[in-house]
């Protein structure tokens, strides 16, 4: 009989008690930690992603610069290139040729050359 009343008395379920707390703690600082380890991984991930996303971002912008400067380039080539243009027109023009060749004491030929293009 005192075996019963030792398994019934509430000193053996205070016991009993005490074994479980430890094994629920564990569980709870598991989880705890597992929480703690997931959120890092996250708070990581987005730090690094956000990092990317600021290289991709200062990449554009570079590239934006880059293309606003050649884009200045192209045009202040275009109207170099239409001055150019415009002179050699002026400059190529039979009146004008005809104004130099009178400079230079050059007189137009009666003769007719005929040049074969064999």
């Amino acid at each position: 009989m005192s075996k019963n009343l030792a398994r019934e008395s509430p000193y053996s379920e205070r016991q009993a008690d005490v074994n479980l707390k430890p094994a629920s703690i564990q569980n709870k600082t598991k989880y705890f930690l597992a929480r703690i380890v997931f959120i890092s991984i996250m708070v990581t991930s987005i730090v690094a992603f956000s990092l990317f996303q600021v290289k991709l971002y200062s990449k554009v912008i570079s590239y934006r610069q880059e293309i606003t400067a050649l884009e200045d380039t192209i045009t202040d080539f275009s109207i170099k290139n239409e001055e150019l243009r415009r002179e050699a027109e002026v400059l190529s023009s039979p009146a004008r040729l005809r104004e130099e060749a009178e400079r230079l004491g050059l007189q137009p030929s009666d003769r007719l050359l005929k040049i074969p293009l064999n």
